[in-house]
């Protein structure tokens, strides 16, 4: 349903479903989905102007616009586009001057027949904190679920990213294949992260691919998941602990709702390793840090990840700590 509900979009932007509604849990592919649907457009019709915006970003730039008093380069910006791709749009919560200003720009991409396309971690009606006027739009088009894949998709998965990652894709038996697929069964992102790492493990220690030594290499991946409920709280707390003595601030004020950089940085340091080496829900770790929203801790994990990819002193400050917490 969602892949050719996409296709039929791109074949037709701004007719056939708009928006395009795209939910699902994170790591399932709904912003891949939809950047697919932009470079879709393009191959067709390389004149046809697509923007690809995360709603953090979009709520930065309004707000810094509106400081300055300077709509016009952001209005020119958004509205000058034939396609608009607006991924994780449950971030809009709680920013009503956003919201309203998103509402205006709905309305006049929809209103020239503009295609947009929304990506989320829940159905539009499960939207909290956002103005209802603006997600009873958000289901005027198609809404699409994309769901965890199942065991055979999931194999499948593997194989093709298998190819991508080694010119010899029989080097991996079908049963190894078959192993890593049945025990991470939550999103695409981890079981690519499974492959890797059997992959790395078994070329770099010159090892046979097989079950025992696909076990070997995951072992750090598989006990956390199949541990969580005997998780010791003191585990929790003593990463709490550390990350604060690592930024020197107090645990209390690192759990807070203070909204300083000096605290919320720290923070989402803190959600990140405890979802990495402890992979606990979202809901579970927001428990932690004053009943924070899944959603909260979803974006903070997602923030820290591409930081690491950015910037070098964040992966260092990051390793380091991994290793105090006793992940290596």
């Amino acid at each position: 349903m969602a892949y050719t509900s996409a296709i039929k979009v791109a074949d037709q932007p701004g007719v056939v479903a708009n928006p395009l509604y795209i939910f699902g849990d994170v790591g399932l592919g709904k912003t891949h989905l939809m950047q697919c649907v932009g470079n879709y457009i393009l191959e067709g019709d390389m004149n046809k102007k697509v923007l690809y915006v995360k709603t953090d970003q979009f709520v930065e730039e309004y707000v810094r616009s509106a400081s300055k008093k300077k709509f016009d380069e952001f209005s020119l910006k958004y509205r000058d586009v034939d396609v608009l791709l607006i991924d994780d749009i449950q971030f809009l919560a709680k920013k009503e001057k956003s919201q309203i200003e998103f509402f205006k720009l709905f309305e006049t991409l929809h209103g020239t027949q503009k295609q947009i396309v929304i990506t989320s971690d829940r159905s539009a009606s499960e939207l909290k904190d956002i103005m209802s006027r603006l997600t009873s739009r958000f289901e005027w088009g198609v809404t699409v679920d994309i769901n965890r894949p199942d065991l055979e998709h999931r194999i499948k998965i593997l194989k093709k990213k298998l190819m991508a990652e080694t010119s010899d894709s029989s080097m991996i038996p079908t049963e190894v294949i078959e192993y890593i697929a049945s025990v991470f069964d939550n999103n695409v992102r981890e079981l690519e992260g499974a492959l890797k790492r059997v992959l790395f493990y078994c070329t770099a220690f010159n090892l046979d691919f097989n079950v025992k030594n696909a076990e070997l290499a995951l072992e750090s991946l598989v006990k956390p998941r199949s541990n969580d409920k005997f998780l010791n709280e003191n585990k929790i707390k003593n990463v709490l602990s550390l990350v604060s003595d690592y930024y020197r601030i107090s645990t209390i004020d690192l759990i807070s709702k203070k909204r300083t950089t000096k605290y919320v940085f720290p923070r989402q340091i803190a959600m990140y390793l405890i979802k990495t080496i402890y992979d606990l829900p979202y809901k579970k770790i927001g428990a932690y840090f004053n009943n924070r929203d899944h959603s909260t801790v979803m974006h903070s994990v997602e923030k820290i990840t591409n930081e690491i990819e950015m910037d070098r002193n964040v992966k260092n400050d990051v390793e380091k700590l991994k290793v105090k917490c006793g992940e290596n």
